[in-house]
């Protein structure tokens, strides 16, 4: 057990999901992690092979070109349904972007951006918004996004990221532990309904281009409800 699942392991046994990022399983694509498991995946002709660099926690996954994680449908529980998501939900992981492409996903479990319920997260170093996340439901839509005036989301530096969405309460996008920016005002729509799609860390769904993350990734963990801000602030600070 590593000193990271110490110093936090109280709340990380409420995690939907917790991939350390330490090692992968002999099978050479499933990483050693708890809950809900995270398995390797690539776009055909390029490689499966897991890279691995020092992290902020042991080791850090290297999302080679045209990789991902795929987590699985999960269609009956929040993670993959945001519709299931009474209690909201929280991502966070520790991500080191290596190439400053327009936008790069690096959380969806949506199939159709325009008209699937569901959640997606992007960076994108060269847009007015370094950072966005967006929440469908069936009847609204909220998001929000850190512009370059509020943070700065840098090259080869390691970052925390915590994304929360609320059916009620809305949208929040912590960096570093700090709140960054939040919306609760949903806008009304009326065409979302819910679309299986399997929930993807590092690219976009099927509908679309697929916007691939190049970055380090480290201390994946999904929470099936709304975390609040000292408890981002903790996990943030016990990083070491």
């Amino acid at each position: 057990m590593s000193v990271c699942i110490l110093m936090f392991h109280s709340i990380l046994a409420h995690a939907a999901t917790y991939q350390m990022m330490d090692a992968i399983q002999p099978d050479g694509i499933t990483l050693q992690g708890y809950g809900i498991p995270g398995v390797l995946k690539k776009q055909s002709g390029y490689s499966t092979a897991a890279l691995y660099t020092y992290g902020v926690c042991g080791n850090a996954l290297r999302l080679a070109p045209k990789q991902w994680l795929d987590l699985g449908p999960n269609n009956d529980r929040c993670i993959g349904k945001f519709s299931k998501c009474t209690n909201g939900i929280t991502i966070m992981l520790w991500v080191k972007i290596m190439e400053q492409s327009s936008k790069q996903f690096f959380f969806t479990n949506v199939y159709d951006f325009l008209y699937s319920t569901g959640l997606y997260a992007w960076l994108s170093p060269n847009e007015n918004k370094h950072v966005a996340f967006i929440c469908w439901k069936s009847s609204g839509r909220i998001g929000v996004g850190l512009s370059y005036l509020d943070s700065i989301v840098k090259r080869d530096e390691w970052h925390h990221l915590a994304l929360i969405c609320h059916p009620q309460n809305g949208v929040q996008i912590y960096l570093n532990g700090i709140l960054g920016a939040s919306e609760s005002t949903w806008k009304s729509y009326s065409k979302k309904g819910d679309t299986d799609n399997n929930v993807y860390i590092g690219r976009f769904g099927k509908s679309i281009g697929v916007f691939y993350l190049d970055a380090y990734i480290d201390e994946l963990i999904i929470f099936e409800y709304m975390l609040n801000a000292n408890e981002i602030l903790n996990i943030y600070q016990q990083r070491l």
